[in-house]
């Protein structure tokens, strides 16, 4: 056997699999009771010391370290770029002192100077709030004594702006017995920064009588005021749930969700915190730590690079919870084992409140299934594996038994159990965490951009966890930071069962391949309506994916056993389809050299390089397939945006819009995926009329077709959506803008009846 130290995860859990094949400890594990198996694993010894060597190495890395020099040198780096001339630099000077801050020790000058050169930034964005927790925390962190009295007048003025006026005075004349103190300033300099301070008191002063004697206007603090409710009331015994839901058990299907009274399509089910989530590695630099919140303005964890959070209360949050016993070189290890990550930390959380609802909170994830009957022996030994270098890591490289309820003496086999128990739980109930990335795929034109929800964390949601799959979900997810808000996207009558979907959507995957990935990972063989309609034979995909055009009635035609003779499924006729798939490859071939181009769209010349193999491939294409089919929605999609790029809006709309029937066709007129395409369509259609004189003879025609599109994007965005997310918000700004746009010219806003009337016409 290698070293443990030279090899991946992966090989070292096959290796160590493999070896207690051969010596009969895989076959001894599989007998062993549930909640002995780790701490039998834990006594094989080559097991134990290749965990502890593995683990040992990974730690020795240095990998997640705190660095002076590091920290100065990104500091300096963004002192050079540091010119508000220059919107770029600036964001950019921004980025490095962001980087100087989390690569900076604790307590360090490094950590205080790069702070308050990151509140300067702050500052001339006008993030008042975020330019004073900078301050604070740079004054807080050894910033030098000398320096500080410009770190003070700034927060004076930041409270100023803020309007509060007391506090900012109070500063202020703070900071003007420091300035008189000092001893290196020259005396012309100190007179004039005094000066400025006491005009300042002054105005402070003055506005602070006139507010005074004006009421104060109660407005929303934050999106988070904007989360929503679920419908009805909050259900008494189910939590996170709406009273319109039931939790039932049965036989059959085990607990699942009913609904106990008719529910409303766009009602809001489900609004649930995970009980624990992990962040993704390559989003510890995007997202927080601790509630998965988009980072602006990062703070650090103070002990390692790894850990990064939106806010300080996050930061305190996550150290309490689970952080300091994670902290540093130990999430090196956890990124090694996937979701098993997340069963330590539902543990560690669990472990640090010892309060009644978050033991109830506990227990309710603890009850979650397992099947520890349904996993093979060598499977349950890799979980096994898992469940005993976390044990090993908890009992070496941390206080968790000194600390915690649990005793290493008494409870050692007890923790290895309910590590191994939450592992295998996750398989089956983990969650994924997903948000809405916005890529711009050309800097000069906002318009060519393209959205697409990414995965970002995994979780645990013990209510949501209750609904059963479907491969044709009534239900739809959406994310505000880490809370998880599910809408119904169908009526579904009193009685009816609430499906979630666990992956495996018929729109999006073959029958066969669902019922083998949800055999194998779920454990049960799935007989949803789509489960039961779709055949091998004949598969809802099969006109989005298969066949060719039908020469005879322009219908699908399906080859045949492996052969070239296709059968039409409409009119029934058979063709020799020889030809059309000669069109196919010979369009395949111009489609990929169009995409090639398209790689380097730097230049105009590219982009209308890979503009004429994409038109060419689109007229083989739409000849040799069904109007439906994935290539020519595909070629059409990039055709749009190769004009978009160009700057030609009605040739990129038009594209675009042939991407429309069969998008709608496939995931149906209110699904989520056919509002992405409008939500494209409406980009190129405002950027468009930004760019026309009003007196235009088609711009009438085009605020109407714009009107119209964003009013069906606003009804699928209402079904699945609401102010908490930041699509739903961007719609609501589109609305604002044409609204704008249509003033600016001074032309009359047309009325949605005439809208319909005009575009119908």
């Amino acid at each position: 056997m290698k070293p443990a130290k030279l090899i991946s995860w992966a090989s070292l859990s096959d290796t160590l699999t493999a070896k207690a094949g051969m010596d009969g400890s895989l076959d001894d594990i599989g007998r062993t009771e549930p909640d002995q198996k780790v701490f039998a694993c834990y006594q094989i010894d080559y097991v134990r010391k290749c965990l502890e060597e593995w683990m040992q190495h990974l730690l020795e890395d240095g990998a997640g370290s705190k660095s002076r020099q590091k920290s100065r040198e990104s500091r300096m780096q963004g002192n050079t770029n540091f010119t508000k001339s220059h919107k770029f630099l600036f964001l950019e000077a921004l980025r490095l002192y962001n980087k100087s801050i989390i690569e900076a020790p604790h307590k360090s000058e490094e950590l205080s100077i790069a702070l308050g050169n990151r509140s300067a930034i702050l500052f001339e964005l006008k993030n008042y709030e975020k330019c004073l927790t900078d301050i604070n925390l740079a004054l807080e962190n050894g910033y030098p004594v000398k320096l500080a009295y410009k770190l003070m007048m700034r927060k004076g003025k930041c409270l100023f702006y803020l309007k509060k006026y007391s506090e900012a005075i109070d500063v202020l004349e703070a900071t003007k017995k420091d300035i008189d103190a000092l001893s290196h300033i020259p005396s012309d300099r100190k007179a004039k920064l005094i000066q400025d301070i006491e005009t300042g008191i002054k105005t402070a002063e003055s506005l602070s009588k006139i507010t005074s004697m004006k009421p104060e206007k109660l407005v929303p603090r934050c999106v988070a005021d904007l989360v929503p409710y679920v419908a009805s009331a909050v259900h008494p015994t189910f939590p996170s749930a709406s009273d319109l839901l039931s939790l039932q058990h049965s036989e059959e299907k085990g607990k699942h969700v009913i609904a106990e009274k008719d529910i409303k399509m766009g009602d809001v089910l489900f609004v649930e915190k995970p009980y624990s989530h992990v962040l993704l590695q390559e989003h510890y630099e995007s997202h927080c730590h601790n509630c998965c919140d988009m980072l602006t303005v990062p703070i650090p964890c103070w002990h390692c690079t790894y850990a990064i959070f939106c806010s300080l209360e996050c930061q305190k949050e996550a150290w309490e919870s689970y952080h300091k016993w994670e902290c540093a070189k130990a999430l090196r290890i956890f990124h090694s084992i996937g979701i098993a990550h997340l069963a330590i930390r539902v543990l560690l959380k669990a472990s640090s409140d010892s309060s009644t609802e978050n033991e109830e909170k506990y227990k309710r994830v603890n009850d979650l299934v397992t099947h520890f009957d349904k996993f093979s022996d060598r499977d349950m030994f890799q979980y096994t594996l898992i469940a005993t270098l976390l044990l090993i890591y908890l009992e070496k490289k941390t206080d968790f038994f000194q600390t915690t309820n649990y005793t290493r003496e008494k409870d050692f086999a007890k923790v290895g159990y309910l590590l191994l128990r939450h592992v295998v739980q996750l398989i089956c109930n983990g969650h994924a965490i997903t948000a809405i990335h916005s890529v711009c795929t050309d800097e000069e034109n906002p318009a060519v951009t393209i959205q697409k929800p990414v995965r970002i964390a995994t979780a645990i949601f013990p209510s949501a966890s209750m609904m059963n799959h479907s491969c044709d979900p009534n239900i739809s997810n959406s994310f505000f930071k880490d809370i998880l808000i599910v809408k119904a996207i169908k009526d579904i009558p009193k009685g009816s069962e609430v499906y979630n979907c666990y992956g495996p959507d018929f729109r999006r995957m073959h029958v066969k391949y669902r019922k083998e990935l949800l055999l194998d990972q779920y454990h049960f063989e799935c007989n949803c309506e789509p489960c039961q309609t779709d055949t091998e034979e004949v598969s809802f995909l099969d006109r989005f994916y298969e066949g060719y055009l039908c020469i005879k009635c322009g219908g699908l035609s399906i080859p045949t056993n492996d052969s070239l003779i296709g059968k039409c499924t409409s009119c029934q006729s058979e063709q020799n389809c020889t030809k059309l798939h000669q069109l196919h490859i010979k369009a395949e071939g111009l489609y990929q050299k169009g995409c090639e181009f398209m790689k380097h769209k730097e230049t105009e010349t590219s982009i209308k390089l890979a503009l004429e193999c994409l038109l060419d491939a689109y007229s083989l294409y739409i000849r040799c397939h069904y109007k439906y089919h994935r290539d020519i929605t595909e070629c059409a999609d990039q055709i749009s945006r190769c004009y978009a790029i160009l700057g030609d809006c009605d040739k990129s709309i038009l594209y675009l819009e042939k991407t429309l029937p069969a998008v709608k066709e496939q995931f149906g007129p209110i699904s989520i995926e056919y509002g992405h395409e409008l939500q494209k369509l409406s980009d190129i259609m405002i950027c468009d009329l930004q760019k026309l004189n009003g007196t235009h003879s088609q711009f009438k025609e085009k605020v109407v077709k714009t009107q119209d599109t964003l009013k069906e994007l606003k009804i699928i965005f209402d079904i699945h959506y609401g102010l908490w997310n930041q699509q739903y918000r961007d719609l609501v700004d589109k609305e604002v803008e044409l609204l704008n746009i249509i003033h600016a010219l001074e032309l009359l806003c047309i009325s949605p009846s005439e809208s319909v009337n005009n575009s119908s016409s």
